[in-house]
């Protein structure tokens, strides 16, 4: 066997040696402890473990540099060079070991570094123009080399900035544009997998505070629940009723109609004819009334038709009401206009809204709030609750205008979004609105 078979086979050996010795020394396991008897140092005796075995990685590399470095040193001082500075920026791009420690590894590193480029430097004899022109490539290699390994310092020193600041998408997309940018550089590599694994670390430590957070607040809102009230009803110091939004605000004309309706009015009239008697209350009220004389005619009612009324002091909406019933017509307030028309057709011109309740009827009443009743006897009072109020508008808000009393609109409670839904004139929805504070 050759002398340079020997050299190289030694080589070899001596690489596979020096990777079986880190790779025992990373699976080493430490010693069995019972859930007991666990040391309370157990963290920072892993940590320094994880430390010593990141320390013996990097040392390994460093003897391999340091020998591929001998090996390339016949062939090309300058690949030699440049795999000993890919190791040492690897080794200044961890971010476990301390300062000192990294210093010792990079230490003859440097130093063999420093002699290839003292080599180098003194005059080469019998140097042919290829081989000239290969140590100019070099060169080139590794100056480019160099320049990418300031630029990834540069870009990790930004990302780790990034991360202080707790600016952690930030930092994650310059990570990602660092690997993009450096596909093969292992130290850019590591880093984005170093930086991922903090993130998972930090999304985990922000999820367990909020958990822990998130319980003790249950817990104190099951105690406080469990207080009896000091009065019939007892509301939060910062409770407010729910904000009502109107999506049909009426328009002025609208609110002045409305208006007009609400005024005083006299009425004596006998055998007048029907016509007479609509103009006489518009002019009252100072407001156009229009006929619907299709629905006139198929309720075989007249211009002519005698009226008789006689009332004193009443509301005009009063008064028109009960001209319109004896004749068995309506009205209906619709595109700014006061209509007279048949009662099936007021009924095709009603309007369906929805007036939310839940913030006044939950939770209020002798059974009412689920913690200390039950859910079924809180649903009972809910609905209670609910029954009264509409019992209160039927008789309050326009009466004779409700199915119940002999009108067209009807009202029901709809238990699952806690709202009343309402099918009614736009007349009677602006009263409900300044009751409710708005439909939606």
């Amino acid at each position: 066997m050759s002398q340079g078979s020997s050299r190289a086979k030694g080589r070899f050996l001596r690489r596979w040696l020096t990777v079986g010795i880190v790779s025992l020394a990373c699976w080493q396991v430490p010693a069995e402890v019972t859930a007991q008897n666990r040391p309370t140092d157990e963290p920072i005796r892993r940590l320094a473990q994880f430390q010593e075995v990141a320390a013996q990685k990097l040392e390994a590399e460093a003897r391999l540099a340091l020998d591929e470095a001998v090996r390339l040193e016949p062939i090309s001082r300058d690949r030699a060079i440049t795999r000993l500075k890919q190791a040492i920026a690897l080794i200044d791009t961890d971010t476990v070991l301390s300062s000192e420690r990294k210093r010792r590894i990079i230490q003859p590193l440097a130093l063999k570094i420093r002699a290839l480029e003292t080599a180098a430097r003194q005059p080469q004899v019998g140097d042919d123009p290829a081989k000239q022109r290969a140590r100019e490539s070099e060169k080139q290699l590794a100056a480019k080399h160099a320049a990418e390994a300031q630029q990834l310092r540069q870009a990790i020193s930004e990302i780790d900035a990034l991360v202080k600041a707790d600016r952690l998408d930030e930092a994650a997309r310059k990570a990602k544009d660092l690997q993009q940018r450096f596909p093969n550089n292992p130290a850019a590599l590591a880093f984005n997998y170093d930086l991922s694994m903090k993130e998972r670390v930090a999304e985990a430590q922000y999820l367990l505070a909020e958990q822990n957070q998130r319980i003790v607040l249950a817990m104190r809102a099951i105690d406080k629940s469990a207080l009896p009230p000091i009065d019939d009803i007892e509301f939060p110091k910062d409770w407010k009723t729910k904000r009502r939004y109107d999506p049909y605000p009426l328009s002025a004309k609208e609110k002045a109609i409305l208006r007009a309706l609400s005024s005083p009015i006299n009425l004596d009239c006998k055998d007048k004819p029907f016509e007479e008697v609509i103009q006489y209350i518009s002019d009252a009220m100072q407001q156009p009334i229009l006929i619907d004389k299709g629905a006139l005619a198929d309720a075989q009612i007249e211009s002519n038709t005698p009226v008789t009324v006689n009332l004193k002091g009443v509301s005009a909406r009063s008064g028109l009401r009960k001209v319109l019933q004896d004749l068995g017509l309506a009205y209906v307030v619709r595109n700014e206009t006061i209509i007279v028309t048949s009662q099936l057709r007021a009924r095709e011109m009603l309007v369906t809204r929805a007036y939310y309740l839940g913030d006044v009827i939950q939770g209020v009443g002798m059974f009412g709030g689920a913690p200390i009743w039950g859910p079924f006897l809180d649903q009972q009072q809910t609905l209670q609750n609910a029954q009264a109020i509409i019992q209160s508008i039927q008789s309050t808000i326009d009466p004779s205008s409700w199915r119940a009393n002999g009108g067209v609109g009807t009202i029901e409670f709809h238990f699952p979004s806690m709202s009343l839904i309402v099918r009614q004139s736009a007349e009677v929805h602006s009263m409900l609105r300044s009751s409710f504070g708005g439909g939606r």
